[in-house]
């Protein structure tokens, strides 16, 4: 994620710039991020701000996807 020029500093802000990634592309979201004239690489707030997107509440059902699984499957050990 360091390479779109976005300023993480927590695990939301990671979940965030994941969820402007997936709706909006690297791409729009690395040129919004050096569209930003601060002296630091923005947050991701700031580039949704740039993109004119709204951020989904947390924990919301946009917020993140859910797993394929939520366990190993029964098989693992046999093949190991």
């Amino acid at each position: 994620m360091w390479r779109l020029g976005v300023r993480i500093e927590s695990a939301d802000d990671a979940r965030r710039l994941s969820w402007l990634v997936r709706q909006c592309g690297e791409a729009r979201v690395r040129a919004a991020a050096r569209r930003r004239t601060a002296d630091l690489a923005p947050r991701p707030q700031a580039v949704a701000a740039e993109l004119r997107v709204e951020l989904p509440e947390e924990g919301g059902a946009d917020w993140m996807p859910q797993p394929r699984w939520r366990a190993w499957p029964a098989n693992v050990s046999s093949r190991l």
